[in-house]
């Protein structure tokens, strides 16, 4: 899925450039910026995961060790 959208946001930024077609060339800009943020948005969802993953595993393993009440 990617791949099929750099290519073509690559297709829409050469026929904007071969057009001389600013809004084009504005549009397809918009959308590199929008497919970074996401890119970014996605990593951090990772690392935030990956750090929720890790304190449940603590909160499970200090709750084993509590003695029962």
């Amino acid at each position: 899925m990617t791949s099929e959208v750099e290519q073509l946001l690559g297709r829409l930024r050469r026929r904007a450039h071969k057009a001389d077609d600013a809004d084009l060339r504005q549009a397809v800009a918009l959308l590199l910026d929008a497919r970074q943020q996401l890119a970014e948005i996605a990593a951090e969802r990772d690392r935030t995961q990956q750090i929720s993953n890790r304190l449940r595993q603590q909160l499970s393993k200090l709750q084993q060790s509590q003695p029962p009440k």
